[in-house]
């Protein structure tokens, strides 16, 4: 009669003392108690537990067992102390207990019952994380689908337009993802004044990148500088020992998506020839245990190769007309008027700083041209070349047929149909550069103001061509400025700071960049107010890496190859960083 009362009958086929489990098939002997340990998966009952019991079979036995150390609703306190305790001892924020996530996991631990087992610490780390990973990364890209078209980027951006006013805006910044490029387009298409234009600071990224990767002699030169920089700061000591060695100096460190940085990290080893050289000759060096290494006699190697630290000069020199042009347009200011004739004046440089050894500068070159075309000049800054009254006179200019298209550019997309006549009229009478336009003032501003102030000074007589031509040389040529929002927001986000609501974030940056636009605003419009000398392009600002600190030192001094994250991905192929003008 028992048997027919107890449930856990159910589960096997009972046998004359004996039962066979229905899961597993194994046969035991014994009644209900040993069933029940059977089926509850706890081991060292004296009975083999079942390996393929349902979870919701072996949850029943387990309670039904009444292991000791179960607890009941009255010892829920107790409970409660436990979690207490496992809080503090590791130092697990209160709040998490808020927290839906927390909530989730408790309830389904209650759901799947006692047997659950935690997984070990490999298992957590190598599967589970890595597998919600891919459920966040397939999230992601499903939103993005979803969200960041380019029919979505244009009604955002056409709401930023029309709180600007649509008078008020030129230019639409962006770089090569397709999303943007085809809101530019959309956006084009409402507003006929506006242009698109790639990110110039961007381009000239991508072109160095291609340098390295595509110039063996230039990767070489840098793989090995790469080389130095990583061990000098791989060992406390060793950067310790270099520090005493150089008197403090610093080496930069590349960064994996800003391939300028391999250029200013270049720079810096070359700046420290002798000491460097000194260093590794020294008594201190060679009692280094680390000297022994393998990876430490290929840098010492390496250090003490003449011909190391000629190639590494040829290099810099190849790259600085880049670098020169990429400190024009990375900074803040009005610059289309000088990005033409600055890529004129690199390419040409690059020549003459090869030695006109045609087997380096034409693997540059080729390159060179490839980029200039896609990525960094647009129709718009060749006319902007053509409307800069100081190259437009000058010796160096040539009214070549890009010129000519850009002007046909500005004439088919920019200006009004009934302007159109008046203004093909006025340009005639700019390129006759007759002598009531060009005054002896107007010939002495050409050195003093910039185009766009002497347009503004000058350009009375021809009223039509001053309104485009102040209009397009007013604009910069990149986006680097939206950058100087991300940094915003990451020094707004700190560890102290996760805690606040988007809202606050927002006024944070909103503050933030504003106050520091008040700052300079004096001193910005007065330096937009002069001419750039091309030929003094290294007295610009150095080309800012932004995740180097000020000193131009990386805050964690053991990280030599930085990936950008997010953090501005304006500089890779794929990046999404636009800005309106």
């Amino acid at each position: 009669m028992v048997r027919k009362k107890d449930p856990f009958w159910e589960y096997v086929d009972p046998l004359d003392g004996r039962f066979v489990c229905k899961f597993c098939g194994r046969n035991f002997p014994g009644g209900v108690p040993r069933i029940k340990s059977h089926l509850s998966g706890i081991t060292g009952r004296d009975i083999d537990i079942c390996a393929n019991v349902p979870d919701d079979v072996q949850a029943k036995a387990f309670l039904a067992i009444g292991v000791p150390g179960i607890y009941k609703k009255k010892d829920k306190d107790e409970v409660d102390k436990k979690l207490a305790k496992f809080f503090t001892l590791n130092n697990i924020a209160f709040n998490v207990v808020q927290k839906e996530s927390f909530k989730e996991f408790l309830r389904a631990i209650m759901d799947y019952g006692p047997s659950y087992k935690i997984p070990s610490y490999s298992i957590l780390r190598t599967k589970l994380i890595p597998d919600v990973k891919k459920d966040v990364e397939h999230y992601v890209a499903e939103v993005s689908k979803e969200k960041k078209t380019g029919t979505y980027l244009r009604d955002i951006l056409i709401t930023v337009v029309e709180d600007i006013g649509p008078q008020h805006v030129t230019q639409f910044i962006t770089d090569n993802a397709s999303n943007f490029e085809s809101a530019g387009d959309m956006l084009m298409g409402k507003y006929i004044h506006l242009y698109k234009t790639r990110c110039a600071a961007h381009g000239i990224q991508l072109l160095l990148k291609d340098i390295y990767g595509e110039v063996e002699w230039v990767r070489n030169v840098i793989d090995d500088a790469k080389l130095i920089v990583t061990y000098m700061y791989k060992h406390t000591i060793i950067l310790s020992l270099m520090r005493e060695h150089t008197n403090n100096k610093e080496l930069k460190h590349p960064c994996a998506t800003r391939f300028a940085s391999n250029f200013k990290m270049l720079e810096s080893v070359l700046n420290v020839e002798d000491e460097l050289r000194v260093f590794v000759a020294s008594s201190t060096w060679r009692g280094l245990e680390y000297s022994k290494q393998a990876m430490a006699k290929n840098v010492t190697s390496i250090i003490q190769r003449s011909e190391f630290w000629k190639q590494g000069k040829e290099v810099l020199h190849a790259l600085e007309p880049l670098v020169r042009v990429l400190r024009l347009v990375d900074g803040e200011g009005s610059t289309s008027a000088y990005l033409y004739e600055a890529m004129e004046r690199a390419k040409e440089a690059i020549k003459q700083n090869c030695h006109h050894n045609q087997s380096k500068y034409m693997q540059i070159w080729t390159l060179f041209e490839v980029r200039r075309s896609n990525n960094i000049i647009h129709p718009v800054h060749a006319a902007a070349a053509f409307l800069n009254p100081a190259y437009m006179r000058s010796e160096n200019f040539r009214e070549d047929k890009e010129i000519k298209e850009g002007i046909a550019y500005v004439l088919e997309n920019l200006v009004s149909p009934d302007e159109k006549s008046g203004f093909l009229k006025e340009l005639q009478l700019y390129r006759m550069k007759p002598s009531s336009l060009f005054t002896s003032t107007a010939i002495s501003m050409l050195k003093t103001s910039h185009p766009r102030v002497w347009w503004d000074f000058c350009g009375d007589s021809l009223p039509i061509l001053r309104k485009y031509a102040i209009r397009i040389l007013s604009q910069p040529c990149s986006s680097s400025p939206c950058e100087r929002n991300w940094s915003a927001w990451e020094a707004a986000q700190t560890k102290k700071r996760n805690r606040l609501t988007p809202e606050m974030l927002d006024t944070l940056v909103y503050v933030r960049m504003n106050t520091m636009m008040m700052e300079k605003f004096d001193v910005l419009k007065a330096k937009d107010l002069e001419p750039i000398d091309l030929d003094h392009l290294d007295e610009l600002p150095n080309y800012v890496d932004h995740d180097q600190d000020e000193d131009g030192d990386l805050s964690d001094a053991t990280n030599t190859l930085v990936p950008c994250d997010d953090d501005l991905t304006w500089l890779d192929d794929i990046g999404h960083t636009s800005s309106i003008q």
